[in-house]
């Protein structure tokens, strides 16, 4: 597991997080945020801290991007799993040779 993907997250005092099934619901003074888990991550809390794990080694990348949007702060709009086998996915800001 990377660096990243195994630092904690710190919950502010205010906030509470209910962790459920397949979806994280995190209450503050701002509301309430409700966001689907990733399947084969798997969140826990550890005293004031949320840790996220994961199954396998399948999504470490995705772990590793989803804690860095988290430390950088930036709200996650969309995660959509392409097959980078097919040549018609195309992605914004992809350069395939044509």
């Amino acid at each position: 597991m990377s660096r990243i993907g195994k630092k904690p997250i710190t919950i502010p005092k205010g906030v509470t997080v209910n962790i459920q099934d397949a979806q994280l619901e995190i209450k503050g003074a701002k509301g309430v945020l409700k966001t689907p888990i990733p399947e084969g991550i798997s969140f826990k809390l550890e005293g004031e801290s949320l840790v996220a794990e994961r199954s396998s080694n399948d999504q470490a990348a995705l772990h590793g991007l989803l804690s860095k949007v988290r430390d950088l702060g930036l709200p996650l709009i969309a995660v959509t799993q392409v097959d980078p086998r097919d040549k018609n996915t195309q992605t914004r800001g992809s350069r395939r040779a044509r």
